[in-house]
């Protein structure tokens, strides 16, 4: 039996090619022949575009959500080393031209959103900036998070750094539910999630679009300046089965 289903779509900022796209998003599923091992994770993370590298970041960021299904700033440092040898590596023999490396000494800065599901009815999320999860129900918006008006979002918010200096009084925040039978949770970046608030009436198109329809859709908003031109990223997920009761609930 399979608990949950997800489709996942993406589209960079008109004028920016497909490599230069700086979001990222990481899937990890659980398949197994028992239900009650059946977990889902997934993260959406948007790099900053004044950043270096922060595609690559972002990338980092979203996979480390999804493997360990928690997050914390003492990860952090580790994870910058990993960006930085990162890109080191890429130059091969190469030096990096000196504005570049002035850049990679004032490191890269990424949002982020990460999302875990339970076969037993459960989820987590974990959020610093404003990518955002949207726990959708019957066609309605039932939580928002972490931010929950479109009138919240502005040109600075916080962000994850490849430079510890830089995460100095971030906060990770992080909020539990639980889920029923054909609910759906929306992933997005900035761009989709300040318009999804901004228009709930769309989560039920949002619910049924089909892949083909996406870039479309993404550019016709962007023409009716209804969603910022920015790299868009959605993780749609269903579930598709009722939760499982765990044993101990079974005990007399």
């Amino acid at each position: 039996m399979t608990m949950f289903s997800h489709q996942t779509f993406w589209l960079p900022k008109r004028g920016s090619r497909d490599d230069e796209y700086e979001d990222a998003h990481a899937i990890s599923y659980a398949h197994s022949l028992s239900p009650a091992n059946e977990h889902l994770r997934c993260a959406v993370a948007d790099g900053a575009t004044e950043a270096s590298f922060s595609g690559v970041w972002a990338e980092i960021l979203a996979q480390h959500y999804t493997q360990t299904g928690a997050f914390n700033v003492e990860a952090l440092p580790s994870l910058g080393e990993q960006w930085l040898n990162g890109i080191i590596a890429r130059s091969g023999d190469q030096p990096l031209p000196w504005y570049v490396e002035e850049k990679l000494g004032y490191g890269s800065f990424a949002a982020l959103i990460g999302f875990h599901a339970d076969p037993f009815g459960g989820w987590t999320a974990a959020a610093v900036g404003d990518c955002c999860l949207f726990h959708i129900r019957l066609g309605r918006i039932i939580k928002a998070f972490p931010l929950e008006s479109a009138d919240a979002f502005n040109s600075r918010p916080a962000l994850l750094s490849t430079h510890p200096a830089h995460n100095a009084g971030v906060e990770i925040v992080t909020h539990a539910g639980s889920w029923l039978k054909h609910d759906r949770f929306f992933l997005m970046s900035d761009a989709l999630a300040q318009f999804t608030l901004m228009y709930p009436e769309a989560v039920k198109k949002l619910a049924s679009l089909k892949p083909e329809l996406f870039a479309p859709m993404v550019e016709r908003l962007r023409d009716e300046k209804r969603c910022r031109n920015d790299d868009v990223t959605f993780i749609r997920i269903q579930m598709l089965a009722a939760p499982l009761e765990r044993q101990s609930d079974l005990q007399p």
